[in-house]
């Protein structure tokens, strides 16, 4: 066998491998914090994509900038990958735990929403940017202040 297909392939001593140093690049909660207080204004969008003609193709793109921006922000708390969280819906937050299977790998995860004290507010934002109406919403929201 050639050991190039199959699993030990790496293992043979011939195998080089080409280490490279990188640098990590992440957001600190400061500048998700930042991320998540950034107000979308029709300025900012207009200035962004000045090709942008009447209100209403100027409010479609402050929501899904939105959209974009509470999705990211889900997946930066949770930890959630990218084809998961931009899957969210209001759907997923089942009595106070987001629910779903993975994508990747089609393994069902919860995560306790309280894990992470910004996810009510965001998926609050999620569900105005999208115009959920609120038919799947926990009892319990209707409960707090």
């Amino acid at each position: 066998m050639d050991h190039l297909h199959n699993l030990n392939g790496t293992a043979h001593k011939n195998f080089i491998t080409v280490a490279k140093d990188s640098d990590p690049i992440f957001l600190s909660v400061d500048e998700l914090m930042k991320l998540y207080q950034l107000k979308i204004s029709k300025s900012a969008v207009l200035k962004e994509w000045p090709e942008l003609c009447g209100e209403k193709a100027v409010r479609q793109r402050m929501a899904t900038c939105e959209l974009v921006r509470n999705r990211f922000l889900i997946g930066a708390f949770s930890g959630m990958r990218v084809s998961d969280f931009s899957r969210f819906s209001e759907s997923n937050i089942v009595d106070g735990m987001i629910t779903m299977r993975t994508r990747k790998t089609d393994t069902p995860i919860a995560i306790l929403e309280s894990d992470f004290d910004l996810s009510k507010t965001i998926s609050d934002r999620l569900y105005q940017a999208t115009g959920e109406n609120g038919r799947n919403r926990r009892k319990s929201d209707n409960m707090r202040t």
